[in-house]
């Protein structure tokens, strides 16, 4: 009996305890959003890569990436953006990120614009 009322106030504890360790985790995300010009559709299978980890995505069905990322300094890096003329390899975005912060990244695309 004594030890379920331990368990039971432990659960209760980590429970509390939970959404002050997620703020004072330092954690936010970047969601990165590619969009076509004009229609405002979403650009699925775009290449994307956050470059302070290396980690490479594409866009899902709805245009979009997340990265969980540590509070700081970060630079995203989309491939294959027209923007009118030869596309460009690639297209940097530079993106401060504080903790428990929620940054959106908007790119567009213009797959017409050759």
């Amino acid at each position: 009996m004594r030890a379920s009322v331990v368990f039971l106030l432990c659960l209760q504890l980590v429970s509390c305890m939970d959404s002050t360790l997620i703020q004072e985790s330092g954690v936010g995300r970047i969601y990165v959003q590619v969009l076509e010009v004009g229609q405002n559709t979403p650009e699925p299978g775009v290449a994307v890569r956050l470059l302070t980890t290396g980690e490479a995505r594409e866009t899902n069905s709805d245009g979009i990436v997340v990265y969980i990322v540590p509070a700081g300094h970060h630079t995203v890096r989309v491939y294959g953006l027209n923007h009118g003329g030869p596309s460009r390899l690639y297209e940097d975005t530079s993106v401060d990120v504080g903790p428990n912060e929620r940054v959106v990244v908007t790119l567009y695309d213009c797959p017409v614009c050759d």
